[in-house]
């Protein structure tokens, strides 16, 4: 194969020995391939370096995100076992609180008398409660163990089956207000009355009938409303104080009359108390007549 770097030489200008000639062609032309093969073999080491640094700074960053991984994992971790300490002490605090009389009936009474207007006598009044059945929480279904071609089981042991969550009883409390009025203005009133109150929701008027008491023309009416879930006689600023609880002044205004209706109430269930004056010696506005002991199937409360 001839040479491509090789000089033909020309005998009549050339005293040299072919020989020589093509021997020294030959060492260039070995040089220059060296000279290329460094070359490639420089671009290649260095392409495999600026990689290498690439990779490396490529790992460190996947480090720096794991880590940062493994500390969000923790708190999530964290949060989680707070959340369950949570709904732990919730869930007591519920079972707490259902325990609890939190609207007490001598305040739920005093409220109902407070809020008449005159004119209006209540003659009975009902409270029935009903237990509300709540269905149990649905526990998630337990992940099937993955099993090997050899009949093995993987995925670890199973796990403890979760304690059931006791849920707090709830009722249901429905209110049935009797009384008499003059005219239909005044029930209309205390209809409107007890729509406003904190303590009452789906308060309803029944029906309006007339009736005749002593040989007084007046107007029977039936109320029927409920409590709410979230009542509670302390959103009425029912506060203790020093007074005598068998006395309403005519000043008080309805937190002082709903403490000391509590406080009336809680003497005549002991059969201390007989009757409400006025300082002046007046009966009670819209005065209680007949005012039965709630019944239902928990005891009225």
């Amino acid at each position: 194969m001839n040479n491509p770097f090789r000089r033909e030489a020309d005998d009549n200008q050339s005293f040299l020995p072919e020989d020589y000639v093509q021997s020294k062609g030959e060492t260039r032309t070995n040089l220059i391939a060296v000279f290329t093969f460094a070359l490639v073999m420089f671009g290649v080491v260095s392409a495999f370096i600026v990689t290498s640094r690439q990779w490396e700074s490529v790992r460190a960053e996947r480090d720096v995100i794991e880590a940062q991984y493994d500390e969000a994992k923790l708190r999530i971790e964290q949060l989680n076992a707070l959340e369950q300490q949570r709904m732990e002490m919730v869930g007591k605090a519920e079972l707490t609180t259902a325990l609890i009389e939190r609207v007490p009936r001598s305040v739920l009474l005093a409220e109902l008398v407070t809020r008449m207007p005159a004119g209006v006598s209540m003659s009975e009044f009902h409270m029935t409660s009903k237990r509300v059945n709540q269905a149990p929480a649905t526990p998630a279904p337990a992940t099937p163990a993955i099993r090997s071609l050899s009949g093995q089981t993987s995925g670890g042991a199973p796990a403890s089956p979760a304690r059931p969550r006791v849920l707090p009883p709830r009722f249901e409390y429905s209110l049935s207000i009797r009384g008499v009025a003059e005219v239909n203005n005044q029930i209309a009133d205390y209809l409107r009355s007890l729509q406003s109150c904190p303590l009452l929701e789906g308060v309803e008027l029944e029906f309006i009938r007339n009736t005749i008491e002593d040989n007084v023309a007046l107007r029977s009416f039936r109320i029927v409303a409920r409590l709410r879930d979230d009542a509670d006689a302390r959103s009425l600023g029912v506060e203790a104080s020093d007074k005598s609880p068998g006395v309403l002044d005519a000043g008080d205004d309805i937190a002082e009359a709903l403490r000391k209706g509590e406080q009336v109430g809680e003497l005549i269930d002991a059969g201390l108390l007989e009757e409400i004056e006025l300082d002046q010696g007046e009966p009670l506005p819209g005065g209680v007549v007949n005012v039965p002991e709630p019944s239902g199937e928990e005891g009225g409360r």
